[in-house]
């Protein structure tokens, strides 16, 4: 995240914390600090950290790695941005980094932060229908579908060879017996469906499946 007024970033459920390979703040807490937003942490009349405050609430870790995260007058509204790219393009590094994620666990699904103990709802935020973890989210959620689709790649989706319950199992699947090519294309449009479920979820910017298969398809 990149802070502006904090009102649209929650403590205890956004990844905003800057500074530190865990951006999270970790779990349990008071239970008053869960339904506080950044902007509760900060002054009222100016954009600085409400040290005194943040102190009174967190451990001294977790207070330092707050008043660890920078803060910048200019910026009014709250934003996320993509540490990999922060021009928001792809590339094989940026790539690259969403898979290691994805492959330890890491990517924030919301049935990844109800295991964390993270108070949110469970469904996909894009679609609303059923309840978001990997395998829905890039395979299973009618618009990563309709993506898949118009990325021209429906003949990997639906290859009886990668029907896999487990969507890590899936993906090394297609990685073991696909083309060099059609792996690099399936790895940029995973990055892209995931990129579009940040901006409905955070923006609520809606891009339609062709817009997203597009960048896959072009590749």
């Amino acid at each position: 995240w990149r802070i502006g007024s904090g009102d649209n970033i929650r403590v205890m459920h956004d990844p905003w914390l800057r500074g530190s390979a865990n951006r999270w703040v970790p779990s349990p807490q008071p239970a008053g600090v869960y339904q506080l937003s950044v902007r509760d942490l900060l002054h009222d009349n100016y954009k600085a950290w409400n040290i005194v405050k943040v102190r009174n609430l967190f451990s001294r870790d977790v207070a330092e790695k707050i008043l660890e995260t920078p803060l910048v007058s200019s910026v009014r509204e709250d934003k996320v941005v993509w540490d990999e790219e922060r021009n928001g393009c792809y590339s094989v590094k940026s790539g690259y980094k969403l898979a290691m994620r994805y492959l330890i666990g890491c990517l924030p699904t919301r049935s990844r932060l109800l295991e964390r103990r993270v108070e949110c709802t469970l469904n996909c935020p894009v679609c609303d229908e059923e309840i978001e973890d990997e395998l829905h989210i890039f395979f299973r959620c009618a618009v990563a579908q309709d993506s898949w689709s118009a990325a021209g790649l429906s003949f990997v989706l639906h290859n009886a060879t990668y029907q896999q319950t487990n969507a890590m199992d899936r993906i090394f699947a297609i990685c073991s017996n696909e083309s060099s090519d059609i792996v690099g294309r399936v790895a940029m449009l995973l990055w892209c469906i995931w990129k579009n479920r940040n901006d409905k979820l955070w923006n609520d910017n809606v891009h339609m499946p062709r817009q997203i298969g597009r960048h896959a398809f072009d590749a």
